[in-house]
């Protein structure tokens, strides 16, 4: 049977498929993909530039819970005092300045997509300004808490000055 077989003889082997892409569809799907990386990159960079400012309220607010130590009062001063100062450069002296009680935590408010002050805030700013009373523990570090968040989420507005 092995010998009405005729003999084939030697096979013959393909040539090697090679690694690298030579269709030029893989040219540009890298090209879309680097461009893609690189396009990602600046607008991370753009945004870590642009939120510095939040960076560094943020860790004024901590230097100053430190310093501050019991004395909420000073630490709420200088909370506010800091909120108004970003409001102030982003907004314009004429539109923030002036805004004091329930207007600036509305204004505050109007900033995030979600109300973050409330009537409890409003009294404490109240009692903060018009009385000798000395703030809580609890109800300042709950007002820092909710400074912090808004620092954090409001919107970024160009600077317009008026």
């Amino acid at each position: 049977m092995n010998d009405s077989i005729p003999a084939l003889g030697q096979f013959i082997e393909p040539a090697s498929v090679p690694f690298t892409p030579d269709a030029p569809g893989w040219y540009v799907t890298a090209a879309l993909i680097l461009l893609i990386l690189i396009v990602t990159g600046i607008l991370m960079i753009y945004r870590h530039y642009k939120n510095r400012y939040r960076r560094e309220a943020l860790k004024q607010i901590e230097q100053q819970q430190l310093t501050a130590g019991q004395n909420y009062a000073e630490l709420l001063y200088f909370i506010n005092a800091l909120v108004k100062k970003m409001t102030i450069l982003q907004h314009g002296r004429k539109k923030t300045a002036a805004l004091q009680n329930r207007e600036w935590l509305d204004f505050l408010n109007s900033q995030c997509k979600k109300d973050i002050f409330g009537k409890e805030d409003e009294n404490l700013l109240k009692r903060l300004y018009l009385t000798e009373d000395q703030p809580e523990e609890k109800e300042t570090l709950a007002f820092t808490g909710k400074v912090k968040e808004w620092i954090k989420r409001h919107q970024y507005v160009t600077i317009h000055h008026q």
